[in-house]
């Protein structure tokens, strides 16, 4: 072998090293693929930085999931974004588990240390709402779950954007729970929140449903757990997202179409 040969394969491995799998990916792309427009809604003023961090949360569950795929913001029309698939994917799959996004936030419940007031309507809910409150569904885990409100703090204690790590997890081998662990920053903040409100309840918020309010038993800082009679497949996806990141907003797709056909 000559020298321009050993030059050209160092080079070759030095973009490997550096680029990683996503550089073979595309070495090696299927010409053929899906290509989804999908329109982001946002109620935020700061409406470009959740454009921008969107697409850095889809890659980053394209990334996850080893997906072969491109996502940029749509140059056509603001608030959309284009992500192609490439290759032979479950459509079914890529939609459910791409552009599903899981929003946490863990709110304080009102009333502090009194036994919190599951209402029957949202209307009875209504009649004693305060300002800096909202007023949220409580999650019907079984069938003939009778359908409840839950009066909490508008604002959050700790949100998606603070987990460091989420992960399934089962006990049973059939329910299963997410695990999450939080950033030190936001690991200190709800130390300190949580000391100070022992014995009130903490409602865990899953896009914008309450799954569970238990009472706060002592001071927790890093580690929680979201319970809620998830499936595996389920909880494996809403580890994902919590792991992608914090999205104010929602994901519609607005088109789809086969690409290199």
């Amino acid at each position: 072998m000559n020298f321009h040969c050993i030059r050209a394969l160092a080079v070759f491995a030095a973009v490997v090293t550096v680029f990683g799998c996503t550089t073979l990916k595309h070495l090696t792309r299927s010409s053929t693929g899906t290509e989804f427009t999908v329109q982001i809604s946002t109620d935020q003023v700061n409406k470009q930085e959740i454009f921008d961090k969107a697409v850095r949360m889809l890659q980053a569950k394209i990334n996850a999931i080893g997906l072969d795929a491109d996502v940029l913001n749509s140059p056509e029309a603001p608030g959309q974004i284009k992500v192609t698939v490439y290759g032979n994917e479950s459509l079914d799959a890529v939609r459910k588990t791409l552009f599903t996004i899981y929003r946490l936030e863990l709110k304080g419940v009102a009333g502090g240390a009194a036994t919190p007031t599951a209402y029957p309507t949202e209307d009875g809910a209504r009649a004693v709402l305060k300002d800096g409150q909202e007023i949220l569904p409580i999650k019907q885990a079984y069938d003939n779950d009778k359908p409840g409100f839950l009066i909490v703090e508008k604002q959050d204690v700790v949100n998606g954007d603070d987990i460091r790590k989420a992960s399934p997890i089962s006990r049973t081998g059939s329910d299963y729970s997410i695990e999450f662990e939080l950033k030190p920053d936001a690991a200190e903040r709800f130390g300190k929140w949580t000391e100070s409100h022992i014995q009130n309840y903490l409602a865990i918020v899953l896009d914008d449903e309450v799954l569970s309010y238990p009472v706060i038993k002592g001071k927790i800082t890093d580690m929680g757990i979201i319970e809620g009679r998830f499936t595996k497949s389920s909880a494996q996806d809403i580890a994902l997202s919590l792991n992608a990141g914090y999205l104010p907003a929602t994901m519609t797709i607005v088109s789809e179409r086969p690409i290199g056909k």
